[in-house]
């Protein structure tokens, strides 16, 4: 964790289920910064067995000294702890819900086994060209893209990755008119989005670490 953390001491740590957002949630101590304060990390998983993988993961990495993700992390890890540790708050409720259906659907199936590490901007070109063989809109394909991009933008800033490859990707070209019109939800998220890159809010850092 730096300079000046200590070691964990043992049992310094807690799990529980919350039974409103039916999920567990585990908290962890990771020692003391050099100010002398106790520094505590929440995680947050579906099942018990993950935020036990993830307390473990950030009591191993404050032991090493690291302050980045364990290498081998996958997207779809990734996004799901952004979803769940990041992105609440700092977006309407409804729009934190679009999100999630849009990780879900559409972004996970296709490169959520990626390592986030190694994953490069033609991963995102082809996750693009995957959902038109679907069937998908240039819009919606561009929402996916949007979500990534967004959620890249904060590994970035934090020093989880070294670039984005969201925002490195080719955008899906239109053809005609098709995908010109967006449904309510979709004019909903991308509005959004583009508010929050406006008030510069993706590339305020974020004090948080799977």
């Amino acid at each position: 964790m730096g300079a000046g953390m200590s070691k964990r001491g043992n049992g310094e740590g807690s799990i529980r289920h919350n039974p409103e957002r039916d999920r567990w949630e585990g908290r962890v101590s990771l020692g003391r910064n050099a100010e002398g304060r106790l520094v505590r990390k929440k995680v947050t998983a579906r099942t018990r067995a993950e935020v036990v993988r993830r307390m473990r993961d950030l009591l191993d990495a404050a032991d090493d000294g690291r302050e980045t993700l364990p290498r081998t992390v996958t997207v779809e890890r990734f996004l799901n702890d952004w979803l769940d540790n990041v992105l609440p708050g700092s977006v309407a409720t409804i729009t934190e819900d679009q999100y999630r259906q849009t990780v879900r659907l559409y972004v996970i199936p296709h490169v959520g086994r990626k390592q986030l590490r190694t994953m490069q901007p033609r991963d995102v070109t082809m996750m693009m060209r995957r959902m038109a063989d679907d069937g998908l809109s240039p819009n919606t394909q561009r929402l996916a893209r949007a979500v990534l991009r967004r959620a890249l933008r904060w590994a970035e800033v934090n020093g989880h990755v070294t670039r984005n490859v969201a925002g490195l990707a080719n955008s899906p070209k239109m053809s005609g008119t098709e995908g010109k019109s967006l449904t309510a939800d979709q004019a909903r998220l991308l509005l959004s989005y583009l508010a929050d890159t406006s008030r510069g809010e993706e590339t305020a850092p974020t004090p948080h670490r799977l």
